[in-house]
């Protein structure tokens, strides 16, 4: 379970890099580094760390005989169905429409790690919904995904 903290860690430090790429690239004749340098430097660092991290935690699973990711047992199922969840979610985004991909990765995400009261579940899922789209579409006026055809029509409506 470490080891997938720890390629988040490096997941965040891939979106980081792609920023820091687009800082701009004005110099001045004594900077080293240059605008985005220091980011990317930092960014570098935490790579290598995370790499280090990487092997330490293999080599520790393999000393105690461990696998990495056992797809047989329960745990890893969860992880790899939550993983596969998470990728259609990010595919469906632009096809449904925030609202309704959001809350059917929240039913589905809930139900692959194990929940199963449904009702409290879809009680969760319309609640984590509305709260997202209250904060990030009319808190912080962020253009949420409306969708493609009648969702798109419909998301008018809401935002």
């Amino acid at each position: 379970m470490e080891m997938v903290f720890t390629v988040g860690i490096m997941g965040f430090l891939a979106v980081m890099t792609f920023f820091a790429l687009g800082i701009g690239k004005e110099t001045i004749a004594g900077d080293v580094f240059a605008a985005g340098g220091f980011p990317l430097l930092v960014i570098a660092i935490g790579f290598l760390l995370c790499a280090i991290l990487i092997v330490k935690q293999a080599l520790a699973k393999k000393e105690a005989g461990e696998k990495l990711l056992d797809i047989r047992s329960p745990a890893g199922r969860a992880i790899a169905f939550s993983a596969l969840v998470l990728a259609v979610y990010l595919f469906a985004l632009n096809i449904l429409g925030f609202i309704l991909s959001t809350f059917l990765y929240t039913l589905a995400a809930a139900w692959v790690t194990g929940y199963r009261k449904y009702g409290k579940l879809a009680f969760f899922a319309v609640l984590t919904t509305v709260a997202l789209f209250a904060l990030f579409g009319k808190a912080f006026f962020v253009p949420l995904p409306r969708g493609v055809g009648i969702l798109k029509e419909f998301s008018y409506l809401l935002y």
